[in-house]
């Protein structure tokens, strides 16, 4: 997953990685589908130990997901997981309706962009406006190796990458990149590893080896 911000990850990722994938920073998980459930976490939980505690219970906490209906493909189970509860919106108009004191975040398909009336240029101005995180699902984005960045410099908090994909890599690989003065939350190493977090996570071998296969990508790019 791939962290667009100043959100709070930590996780296995090589400096070597951070540097040039230019992932600011990024956590490297399980799958994108893992990422789609941790990203949510931290919108949710904004990095409170006795939020990260409670999940996937999310009583008393913003846990509302905007999302246009034509975004959902399946694999958005992975943020229920996470406590999410989706909004559906499909005009601009209801976008800013529907955001509100339980919201958690906004969620975007890049490849669904087509398929719904709100583009991505609309959906991340009003994220920024309003202040609330905005997360990309690219899994299917990679090649070119130019969308590692061109998604966080777009304007998205949080994006989820798969390494099984273009990258040609395990399929249980996936990472977290967050953009630079990105809103959000943390999910903290020390106090979400025995809970949500740790089936998400690679090993710390198998981190070293699968940052060490996205630099691969980029330099032969």
């Amino acid at each position: 997953m791939s962290t667009c911000s100043s959100w709070n990850f930590t996780g296995p990722l090589a400096p070597a990685s951070r540097r040039s994938l230019a992932w600011r920073p990024a956590l490297v998980t399980s799958g994108a589908a893992a990422s789609l459930l941790l990203g949510t976490a931290a919108c949710v939980t904004k990095g409170d130990p006795d939020r990260i505690h409670r999940l996937p219970d999310t009583a008393g906490m913003p846990h509302e997901v905007i999302v246009q209906p034509a975004h959902l493909h399946g694999f958005e189970h992975a943020i229920r997981a996470a406590g999410g509860r989706f909004v559906p919106v499909e005009t601009l108009e209801g976008l800013e309706r529907a955001i509100g004191p339980q919201t958690a975040m906004l969620y975007f398909l890049a490849y669904g962009e087509a398929k719904g009336r709100i583009g991505m240029a609309e959906w991340i101005a009003v994220g920024r406006r309003r202040g609330i995180p905005n997360f990309l699902d690219a899994a299917a984005e990679l090649p070119p190796s130019g969308n590692l960045r061109r998604y966080c410099d777009a304007g998205f908090d949080l994006v989820a990458f798969s390494g099984g994909k273009g990258l040609a890599r395990p399929a249980a690989f996936g990472a977290a990149a967050r953009a630079e003065g990105s809103r959000g939350g943390a999910v903290s190493q020390r106090r979400a590893t025995r809970r949500l977090r740790r089936p998400g996570l690679q090993g710390r071998q198998g981190g070293d080896h699968r940052t060490a296969d996205g630099d691969r990508f980029v330099h032969k790019a």
